[in-house]
């Protein structure tokens, strides 16, 4: 079967883990969309020497500045998904930081990544937190929230 001739919702993404019957883990619709968008915003420009205009640099970026994210980081990630994955309903991304009284979770900033599905607005959250080394420790934990 063609791959233009799925649906959005057929489609699936294949990750390096393994599901619980030691099959790789397979994601799809909206989590397989998470996953393109956060890897094309952490590759750093250059990585694919035959188009190195490919990736954002989150890990350079993350950390710095809240509103250069959510205004021109979010700006660039959404043109590189128009680009490179045009057939992914982006509506926005947006970036916050945690602010309750939990000190473990302290540092750990939320990427919010909206999608357009069918006149519905339907939210993928990640959690992001710096090493101490200027690197991301992603934590790949999604939550779908329906807006």
């Amino acid at each position: 079967m063609k791959s233009s001739s799925l649906s959005n919702a057929q489609k699936t993404e294949l990750t390096f883990g393994i599901n619980a019957y030691l099959r790789p883990l397979e994601l799809s619709k909206y989590q397989a969309w998470g996953t393109l968008v956060l890897e094309l915003a952490l590759y750093t420009p250059g990585t694919f020497p035959s188009d190195p205009d490919i990736g954002c640099g989150l890990n350079y970026h993350l950390f710095r500045d809240i509103d250069y994210m959510n205004n021109t980081f979010a700006e660039k990630l959404k043109s590189q998904v128009v680009k490179y994955l045009e057939d992914i309903p982006l509506n926005s991304v947006k970036f916050t930081a945690y602010e309750g009284d939990i000190s473990e979770y302290a540092g750990i900033y939320f990427m919010l990544i909206t999608f357009n599905d069918s006149s519905n607005l339907v939210t993928v959250v990640t959690a992001l937190k710096e090493d101490g080394n200027n690197r991301i420790d992603y934590s790949q934990f999604f939550q779908i929230v329906n807006l």
